[in-house]
């Protein structure tokens, strides 16, 4: 197996990962979702063979986003695509293919909806009952 690490502010262009964006809340809310920002991201990338001769991606990711004190958050998205080579392939034929994981500061946390589009999975990652405030720190696994 081998171990790729990377550090990224913007966004990887290493298979395709996609920009995060946050989980939105009602319409009435005063503030906009998008005030927030991301402090650190960090990835670990384990790549391996499967007996098929496949390949097998592990993907650990640390995102470090910073939230406004007012209730205006709930978490965040991921977008993860699930095609390649212009859709010719598929990566994950389903949302639990891709056994996603999600902490945040250490605990687990739930992933509210997940919705398909074809070529990827968007995860909305966080509790709709609870606002997410200051620093927080998602680790994500799939």
């Amino acid at each position: 197996m081998k171990r790729f690490s990377a550090f990224i502010t913007a966004f990887l262009v290493l298979c395709q990962v996609s920009l995060m964006s946050v989980i939105s809340t009602p319409a009435s809310a005063a503030s906009s979702t998008n005030n927030f920002y991301f402090d650190d991201f960090t990835a670990d990338y384990y790549l391996s063979k499967n007996d098929d001769g496949t390949s097998h991606l592990h993907v650990i990711e640390q995102l470090k986003a910073v939230f406004p004190n007012t209730d205006q958050n709930h978490g965040i998205e991921r977008i993860i695509p699930v095609t390649n080579q212009g859709g010719k392939n598929f990566v994950a034929k389903s949302a639990g293919d891709l056994n996603f994981k999600v902490t945040r500061n250490g605990d687990y946390e739930p992933v509210a909806e997940t919705i398909a589009d074809g070529n990827s999975y968007t995860f909305r990652i966080g509790r709709k009952s609870t606002y997410v405030h200051g620093t927080q720190l998602y680790t994500i696994e799939y």
